[in-house]
C-alpha cells in the first residue's frame, strides 16, 4: 500500500505541463503499447481528432518515466489515454448494447437510463491525455477507507465512471484485448448516496453499471486513479 501511495502522489500535477512531440515521446518512455493517441482514439469513436498543436500534456516527462518503471514490476497497468470526455450515457448511445460483438453495454442494467439518474449518468469532462492505472487498486476497502488514502495525496483523485469505461472500450477495441478483469471500480456517488460501480466487462454482456453501499467492501470493488 505503501508503495501504490508514493506512485500516485507523484503520478498526477495538473500545475505541470510538458509540451513537444507528445505522442512519440510518451510511446518511447511507456512503450506504444501503453498510450492510445489521439487519433487512434478518434477512429474508435469515429471522431475528429484534434490538431497536434492544440494537445498539451499535463504530465511531467519525470512522472512518465516513474510510471514506466511500476509496469515493469507488472503491479501496475499504467496508461496515457485519449479521452473524448463522454458521459456514461454517450457511450452506451455510441457503442450499442447486447451486442454480440463487444464493447458494449448489458441491455439488462437499464436503471442508470431514468431522469433521475441524470446528475452523474449524463455528465461529461474535459478531452485530453489522462494517465490513468487500470489495474485495480484498494481491493477488499470500503469506499471511505480508499478515499482516506486517496486524500492523502492531495492532487490525486478517482477515476469516474465514465472515464474507466472509455479507456476500456478505446483500447479494447484498439487492441483487441480485453483489460479489466472480474472486478468492479467504484466511481462516484448517484443521487442516493451510493457509489455507481462498473466493470465485469463480460463477453457479448459488456459494461455492468450497479449501485453499491459505500460501507460494503470485497475483493471485487476497487479502484482506478
Amino acid at each position: 500500500m505503501k508503495q501504490w501511495l508514493q506512485l500516485l502522489r507523484a503520478a498526477i500535477s495538473p500545475k505541470r505541463v510538458w509540451q513537444g512531440p507528445l505522442v512519440e515521446s510518451a510511446r518511447s518512455i511507456l512503450k506504444p503499447e501503453r498510450v492510445l493517441s489521439a487519433k487512434q482514439a478518434a477512429i474508435v469513436w469515429r471522431m475528429e481528432a484534434p490538431p497536434p498543436e492544440k494537445i498539451m500534456l499535463r504530465y511531467t516527462r519525470a512522472t512518465l518515466i516513474n510510471c514506466a518503471t511500476e509496469n515493469r514490476t507488472r503491479e501496475y497497468m499504467w496508461y496515457l489515454v485519449w479521452l473524448f470526455g463522454f458521459s456514461l450515457r454517450a457511450q452506451r448511445a455510441r457503442t450499442g448494447e447486447f451486442r454480440f460483438k463487444s464493447p458494449c453495454f448489458d441491455l439488462e442494467q437499464d436503471w442508470w437510463l431514468d431522469p433521475s439518474e441524470n446528475f452523474w449518468a449524463n455528465r461529461y469532462f474535459p478531452e485530453g491525455y489522462y494517465l490513468i492505472d487500470l489495474s485495480g487498486k484498494g481491493e477488499d476497502m470500503p469506499h471511505d477507507a480508499q478515499e482516506e488514502k486517496i486524500k492523502a495525496l492531495g492532487v490525486v483523485k478517482r477515476a469516474r465512471s465514465a472515464m474507466v469505461t472509455e479507456s476500456a472500450i478505446g483500447l479494447r477495441e484498439d487492441r483487441k484485448t480485453s483489460l479489466l478483469g472480474n472486478w468492479y471500480h467504484v466511481g462516484e456517488r448517484d443521487p442516493q448516496g451510493k457509489l455507481v460501480i462498473c466493470g465485469k466487462f463480460n463477453g457479448r454482456k459488456g459494461f455492468w453499471i450497479e449501485r453499491e453501499d459505500p460501507q460494503n467492501h470485497d475483493p471485487n470493488l476497487r479502484v482506478c486513479l
